[in-house]
Order: structure tokens, then sequence, then C-alpha cells
């Protein structure tokens, strides 16, 4: 009995070792309505890359907090919103995709005030606009060459009108020596898109392997797994419960994204 008991005491020391999960940070505030906040991870150079601080988006007067790794305000910025449109979605920090400074760049898509127009832009933590593009537009990063690109994808039927092009971009920013690993999007796009009640998910999984698709909101948050095997080349995914959005999918490594309307 005496034995079983340092056991029983030996593996409980041993998991609770293991399995010990500590909180290092609340970011809290008195605003009772959640969707105000949102607080992203800012990537180092794009999705799935060492994340290096933290950025609280506020959208309520549009500023931007910047923290460290530590949790530590850096600086607090204010989004610049273009004249009459207002901020739509907030998404995609990161540090040195777009060039090779010390400052936070992020994607936004504005919204004009009572009518179905958008501009989506580039900008830095200054508010400084990198790039502006007419239109809804959905930017993927990737890697080509060991050149950081970005595909610009015209969203037609949320633009309100029957224009469907892509437009391809090389940034700014050096492709450190390990980085050309990462995996880019994947060549194959997600049809229909946008969608509100189904969309088919292509992909390439080599013979025998089986693969974990994550499905992503605005947030970063999980809301979705799905098992893929190589059986097929594709799946069909039911969003109609979905709220209208961006939304992005991964499976090893692989990234892309669609919209539900």
């Amino acid at each position: 009995m005496r034995k079983l008991l340092i056991v029983a005491i030996s593996l409980f020391i041993s998991f609770s070792a293991i399995g010990q999960i500590t909180l290092e940070k609340t970011y809290s505030t008195t605003s009772t309505d959640v969707i105000t906040y949102s607080l992203y991870p800012i990537d180092k150079y794009m999705y799935y890359s060492e994340v290096v601080g933290y950025a609280l988006y506020d959208s309520r007067d549009n500023s931007l907090k910047i923290y460290g790794l530590d949790h530590s305000l850096k600086s607090t910025n204010t989004i610049s919103v273009p004249t009459g449109y207002q901020m739509y979605y907030f998404m995609q920090p990161s540090k040195y995709l777009y060039n090779d400074n010390d400052k936070v760049e992020f994607t936004a898509i504005f919204k004009k005030t009572d009518e179905y127009k958008y501009i989506t832009q580039v900008q830095d933590q200054d508010g400084n606009s990198l790039i502006q593009l007419n239109g809804y537009v959905s930017l993927t990063n990737y890697i080509a060459d060991n050149k950081f690109m970005m595909r610009a994808t015209y969203m037609e039927s949320v633009n309100k009108d029957d224009v469907y092009k892509e437009e391809i971009y090389l940034l700014g920013g050096t492709v450190p020596t390990g980085i050309s690993l990462l995996k880019s999007s994947s060549t194959e796009n997600p049809y229909p898109n946008p969608s509100s009640s189904t969309i088919n998910i292509p992909y390439e999984l080599s013979g025998g392997n089986v693969a974990i698709l994550n499905i992503y909101n605005s947030n970063g948050q999980i809301i979705e797994t799905k098992k893929i095997d190589s059986y097929f080349n594709e799946i069909q995914l039911d969003v109609s419960n979905y709220k209208s959005g961006i939304y992005m999918y991964e499976y090893n490594g692989i990234t892309n994204r669609f919209i539900v309307k």
C-alpha cells in the first residue's frame, strides 16, 4: 500500500510539472460590448512566423495599442480612417513583412458610410498608408524566389460589380535565412467565394497522408477543424451558420482565405 502511495504521489508531481499552465497577462476593458476590442498577435513576418508582440485594436475610437512580448505598452496610436469611411476589418499585424523598419503594419478594410464601397489599405502604426486598393480586396502573403510577395484578390461579389482580377506585388521586407521553408498560400482558391451557404476548399496531400484543416475567424481563433486525406482533393465546408466576414484556413502550413457574406 505504501509503495502504491509513493508511486501515485510521484505520478501526481510528474503530471503537475508537465501540465502546468500559468496566466501571463489579462487584457481587459471597461466596455460591456465585447466586439469593441480585438487582440492580435503581431507576426514578425507573416502568418505562423515568430510572434513579436501584441496589437490591441479599439473600434470605438480606432486606437491601436502596441505591446511587447513582456506585455508592456510600447505605443498608443490612431488608425487613419479615410474621410467618409468607417473601419470594417482590422487584421494581419506584422513587423518586417512590408519593409525593414521597426514599425507595425496591418491590413485595414474601410466601408463607405451607408454605401457598398470599400477601400483596402496596408497602414503602419503611425497612420501612413503603404498601399491603397479601391474595393474589398483579400491580401495573401507568401514567399517566392526568396522574396516576400502579396496576392491581391478583388472580391467582385462584395464590391457589387462584375470585375474580377488579381494583382501580384513585391514587398519590401527582407526574407531571412530559414524562413523560406514557410509554405505559401494554396495555389487553388476556395469556391464559390464569397458564399453564404457552402464553400469548397481544394487541397493537396500525397498518397496515404492525412492532415487537420483549421478554420480561423478574423481574430485568429480556431472555430472549426476538419480531417482531410489524400483520397480526395477538396472538402466542402458548411458556412451557413458563420457570421459575415473574412475567414482563414490552414493545413500543413498552407493558408488561404474565404469570405462569408
